[in-house]
């Protein structure tokens, strides 16, 4: 198995532990994992299309900017997530990756919001439990402030806490928008565990 398909597997299992008592199984979840640097001037030039309405520029299909358009659903019985694995500018994983889940208000009747997720938890499953502080949910208002919004390891792993950027979506939206959860999380590919 190579390690897109071990990111993806990952991330189906953050999914389900998510969404725990929720009728699914892996096999259910699709993950789309985009590679790609992070460039905000594509943030800019897209919030200028969308302003004037013209249409979205050429893009490959696991860029930044296929990343930042997507949307998870429910299509029938699967659901279909996206995962970033942020690369620097030479093309490495930086040890980010963003993921776009649907929330556990979306597919379940329970009312648990952002803060009861047990971020911590879910951090630790994606490094396979290494030791690390504290992680909390540092909130974004929007979409793009959430893509804009750095982890923040303070002083890496002797910190008080790691703040992560979070997103949840209500329910009350336009379908599209709806009952999303996104999360920032480290990989073991991050600076932080190599020194």
């Amino acid at each position: 198995m190579n390690y897109g398909d071990q990111l993806r597997d990952c991330v189906s299992v953050l999914q389900l532990d998510i969404v725990e008592g929720a009728a699914m199984a892996p096999h259910d979840i699709q993950v789309q994992l985009y590679r790609d640097h992070v460039d905000f001037k594509v943030l800019d030039q897209l919030d200028q299309h969308f302003k004037q309405q013209t249409p979205i520029p050429e893009h490959a299909a696991d860029s930044f900017t296929a990343f930042i358009l997507s949307k998870p659903l429910r299509m029938d019985s699967t659901l279909v997530l996206h995962a970033m694995q942020c690369l620097n500018e030479q093309g490495e994983p930086n040890g980010e990756l963003w993921v776009k889940f649907k929330s556990t208000r979306s597919l379940t009747n329970l009312d648990k919001d952002v803060t009861e997720l047990g971020l911590h938890a879910l951090q630790l499953r994606m490094l396979k439990d290494q030791p690390l502080p504290a992680c909390e949910a540092k909130v974004a208002p929007s979409g793009p402030e959430w893509l804009r919004t750095g982890i923040d390891l303070g002083v890496g792993l002797n910190a008080g806490s790691w703040q992560l950027p979070v997103l949840e979506t209500p329910l009350d939206v336009p379908e599209r928008f709806a009952g999303h959860l996104y999360l920032k999380l480290l990989t073991v590919d991050h600076p932080v565990w190599h020194g």
